[in-house]
């Protein structure tokens, strides 16, 4: 069964990049005034480089068959989304 999810999770880690990037997208459509917000409090920009870091961690951690890491690199995700 770890096999089959390794392998699941190799093939679908794209998906979750590309939902990512397509619910960015769309946050920044309806709520145009994020952009507003990064200028006037700067330290917020740290939430999306935290997403980023969780993705890289995700698929550097899931390509070195580093189960525990993976896991805890899509649960940063979630906490920095």
């Amino acid at each position: 069964m770890q096999e089959r999810l390794r392998g699941f999770a190799s093939k679908t880690w794209w998906l979750v990049l590309l939902l990512t990037a397509a619910v960015t997208v769309a946050s920044f459509r309806m709520q145009p005034n994020i952009m507003k917000e990064f200028s006037d409090r700067p330290w917020g920009a740290i939430f999306p480089l935290l997403a980023i870091a969780g993705l890289l961690g995700m698929w550097i951690a899931s390509a070195r068959k580093r189960d525990l890491a993976a896991f805890l690199s899509r649960a940063f995700i979630s906490q920095a989304c």
